[in-house]
């Protein structure tokens, strides 16, 4: 339990000293209601976009193996027609087959989205957070109702301002963390050397055309750290050598 030594000076104030009914009122409560409707609303389009996930996800084989098997390719729905020598003519026919095959890959592209959504909002990361948030401040407001350690001394009030106020700090905290863009150096300094090259031309020992790969993979742990691993791949097909004999 936080516990934060107060200075017992009293300091007059121009403003009237906010006691804590009003701190409830205004800020602690509003705060609890705050956090619990968010995680409510991060929880909820957690579990929706789960719940579609895992159905495109068994749905996709189970289309891909029907379309395979055949049984629908005597089945036309629509035919194709083609002008020849002025006339619409049919050429081929549209059957559940070809049907089956668009819905699947349909499927595909919205189960990479959805994944990809689910992992840049974090809607399962941003639930936990406002609720463990949320069930701290509740702990603390039942502690000092009740008049429970450390609220059973006399300035209670103050120290249980300090401890909500550093709970919701801390959160803030947090979301500076998540927000600041991360930087690659590497990366910068591999695309300030493509970019040298370009202007010197042929007086360079580097082939701009051979750079072959430059990959970043930002990923989030559970612990809010950010771990980059930047794999830069440059092959160089002309060394200095090979330059001064073509010059």
């Amino acid at each position: 339990m936080e516990k934060t030594i107060q200075n017992s000076t009293v300091v007059k104030r121009a403003l009237p000293v906010m006691d804590d009914a009003i701190y409830f009122s205004e800020r602690l409560q509003s705060q609890i209601d705050y956090h619990d409707r968010k995680a409510r609303e991060n929880q909820k389009k957690y579990k929706l976009f789960k719940r579609i996930e895992f159905i495109l996800a068994a749905s996709i084989p189970v289309l891909i193996s029907i379309s395979a098997m055949g049984v629908f390719e005597n089945i036309n729905l629509f035919p194709i027609y083609k002008i020849i020598e002025g006339k619409n003519t049919i050429v081929s026919y549209v059957n559940i087959t070809i049907i089956l095959q668009l819905i699947a890959a349909l499927a595909g592209v919205f189960l990479a989205f959805i994944n990809k959504m689910l992992e840049l909002d974090e809607y399962y990361k941003n639930w936990k957070e406002f609720r463990y948030t949320h069930e701290r401040l509740l702990q603390e407001k039942i502690l000092y109702q009740t008049q429970s350690d450390p609220y059973d001394e006399e300035n209670a009030y103050s120290i249980f301002v300090v401890n909500i106020e550093n709970i919701l700090s801390t959160q803030v905290k947090n979301w500076k963390q998540l927000n600041k863009a991360p930087s690659n150096d590497m990366v910068k300094k591999a695309l300030d050397l493509i970019e040298n090259n370009k202007k010197d031309g042929t007086n360079n020992a580097f082939d701009t055309s051979t750079v072959s790969e430059i990959t970043v993979e930002n990923e989030m742990t559970e612990n809010h750290k950010i771990n980059y691993s930047t794999e830069i791949t440059v092959n160089t097909s002309k060394n200095a050598d090979d330059t001064d004999a073509e010059g």
